[in-house]
């Protein structure tokens, strides 16, 4: 157990200065103070105003990216950067309590195990819980469960406790073992991540656990416009890469009846969907089977302590995580 163990913040970034200073701010006022914080801004129009607000925090390293590489490579980035022997992943939109860092430190120094470990995550405004974690299932059916969601916080989750998901934006864990295990699936780039990360974690051995002690708030985002045909394509296609790679193979025909072709039947006919991207999607999975299938083989035969892929060494509905 270490005397004062050293924590790197990761702060992902992206348009959105006027909520990143009071994120910045909540980090370098931890009771447990960061080692360093890593501040990685994918670019967009506001990456002028971020880089002048970096430099009102002395304490914040910037890492100015010349295009937006998308959440996973973002974070692959600062995990990477990181110089502390534990890491925490949090976002622009984002604050923490004081002693946020220090509990999550506090559980994982007193709990030396291969994981990952997350605060409770608030709805900022509302103050309801907005994830607890949560619970993933991988089958001819997608289910997932998030614990807590949309309730008031009454003191349901007293004690820290085990999940099998995490939200991608609010992870605790070593450095050293998130590089190991390969960090989040760059070609992900956004959507279904954290589940994919997490499904890793779990079949390597790892615990995922939720801290109750420890509480972030995200800021609410404004009223959503529909998703464009850009983000969907990525839900499928990570959504179809998700269960290539992990789910029980004698569920893959129902898997891919149920949420390929059914799923294109409707969205033809106008029934919910985006066609369009769907085709995109499933144009891309047609490529892309046989390398994630052989990386699926592979990694049945690899010892359970093996190193699964990413890129850490150089939220959910249900297409979503």
């Amino acid at each position: 157990m270490s005397d004062n163990p050293t924590v790197s913040v990761v702060v992902l970034s992206y348009n959105r200065p006027a909520l990143l200073r009071e994120a910045l701010r909540s980090v370098v006022e931890q009771s447990h103070a960061p080692h360093e914080v890593i501040l990685v801004d994918n670019r967009s129009p506001a990456s002028g105003e971020v880089a002048r607000l970096a430099k009102e925090f002395p304490a914040v390293r910037l890492i100015g990216n010349v295009e937006n590489l998308g959440f996973t490579t973002g974070m692959n980035q600062g995990i990477a950067a990181a110089a502390g022997e534990y890491v925490y992943l949090t976002e622009d939109d984002m604050t923490l309590d004081s002693d946020c860092i220090g509990r999550l430190v506090e559980y994982a120094e007193a709990n030396r195990h291969d994981g990952l470990v997350s605060p409770i995550l608030y709805n900022r405004a509302s103050g309801t819980i907005r994830c607890a974690g949560g619970e993933v299932s991988l089958g001819g059916v997608y289910r997932t469960m998030i614990h807590g969601e949309g309730e008031r916080d009454v003191g349901q989750f007293a004690r820290p406790f085990g999940v099998t998901y995490v939200d991608g934006a609010v992870i605790f864990a070593r450095t050293d073992y998130l590089r190991r295990l390969g960090g989040f699936r760059d070609e992900f780039f956004m959507y279904v991540d954290a589940v994919e990360l997490s499904v890793r974690v779990a079949k390597g051995g790892g615990r995922m656990t939720v801290v109750p002690s420890a509480k972030s708030y995200h800021f609410e985002p404004p009223e959503a416009a529909p998703a464009s045909p850009e983000i969907q394509f990525h839900k499928y296609k990570n959504f179809f890469s998700l269960h290539l790679l992990h789910a029980p193979a004698l569920c893959l025909p129902e898997f891919f009846c149920r949420y390929a072709l059914l799923a294109l039947a409707r969205a033809s006919l106008g029934l919910g969907g985006d066609a369009r991207a769907l085709l995109k999607a499933l144009w891309w999975i047609s490529r892309r089977a046989p390398g994630l299938l052989g990386e699926r083989r592979r990694e049945s035969r690899a010892p359970r302590e093996g190193v699964t892929r990413g890129a850490a060494g150089a939220s959910s509905d249900s297409l979503a995580g």
